[in-house]
């Protein structure tokens, strides 16, 4: 158990410093926002292409698509969007991005995987960010 436990702190040590490495977490908005673009883009495409096929039969079917198309797909801008203003609430803001994006999975397939990957890559920055290093001065003895 110790091994396993062991391995949970050192895969968390890392994220932290790679998360440490960005000086703002503008970096995980804009990667953020790049993929609720590009799933915004891709949902209503697809809607578009299932309207003209005519597969919006039931209003089941078009609460559906909405559902797990479009909605989700303008949540994550918006997520993004906030992110970049409110930079303290990046944790939150991060996993609140990335449950955009898991409800996106089914409806759009996430903007084709390519646009739930960057979310996901930003949420993962955006959650394990801590800050720039700073270094403090030494005391005088």
């Amino acid at each position: 158990m110790n091994m396993v436990t062991d391995r949970i702190q050192k895969t968390t040590n890392v994220l932290h410093r790679i998360g440490s490495y960005f000086t703002y977490n503008r970096d995980a908005a804009v990667v953020m926002l790049s993929g609720g673009i590009i799933t915004t883009i891709v949902s209503i495409l697809v809607i578009g292409l299932s309207a003209s096929k005519g597969e919006f039969n039931t209003p089941i079917v078009v609460a559906q698509e909405i559902g797990t198309g479009i909605a989700p797909a303008v949540a994550e801008v918006a997520i993004a969007i906030a992110m970049m203003k409110y930079d303290r609430k990046h944790r939150l803001l991060g996993l609140l991005g990335l449950l955009a994006g898991l409800i996106s999975l089914p409806g759009t397939d996430g903007g084709l995987f390519i646009g739930f990957i960057l979310i996901l890559i930003g949420s993962i920055m955006s959650v394990f960010f801590r800050g720039p290093y700073r270094s403090t001065p030494a005391k005088e003895v």
